[in-house]
C-alpha cells in the first residue's frame, strides 16, 4: 500500500515536471507566491521551475519546502535546491520528520551564512553602504 502510495505521488511529479513550460507562460515574479500555494501541484511545479530556472531568489522558500506536508513537493524541492546549490546537506525527503528537520536547520544555517557572507552591495561612488 504504501509503495503505492510513493509511486502514485512519483507520478505526480513526474507529471508536473513534464507540464512546465506546456500551458501559457506565467510572469516569474509570482513564483514565490505559486511555492506558497494551496494547491501542491502548483508547488510542485513552481519548485521544479525554479530549478529549471536558476532561481537563486527563492531558495529560502525551496527550502520552507522541505517540510511540506507532500512528499512529491519535498522531492522537487531538494532535486531543485541540488540543482541550484549542488548541496543536500543530508536531505531525503522520505525520511523522518525528525531527521529532515535536522537537514532543514543545516540548509537555514547554510543561507544565513551564505547571506552574511555576501558583500555590502555599493554605492554609485563606491562606498559600501
Amino acid at each position: 500500500m504504501i509503495a503505492a502510495a510513493r509511486a502514485s505521488l512519483l507520478f505526480m511529479a513526474a507529471l508536473a515536471a513534464c507540464s512546465v513550460g506546456c500551458g501559457p507562460a506565467r510572469p516569474q515574479a509570482d513564483l514565490a507566491a505559486r511555492l506558497q500555494d494551496e494547491d501542491p501541484s502548483v508547488r510542485a511545479e513552481a519548485a521544479i521551475e525554479a530549478g529549471r530556472h536558476d532561481r537563486q531568489d527563492v531558495l529560502a522558500l525551496l527550502v520552507e519546502r522541505l517540510d511540506d506536508r507532500e512528499e512529491t513537493v519535498r522531492m522537487v524541492s531538494i532535486v531543485s535546491l541540488e540543482k541550484l546549490t549542488g548541496q543536500r546537506m543530508g536531505y531525503c525527503y522520505y525520511h523522518s520528520r525528525e531527521d529532515r528537520q535536522k537537514a532543514i536547520a543545516r540548509w537555514r544555517n547554510w543561507l544565513e551564512r551564505r547571506q552574511t557572507s555576501r558583500p555590502a552591495p555599493q554605492t554609485p561612488d563606491g562606498d559600501r553602504r
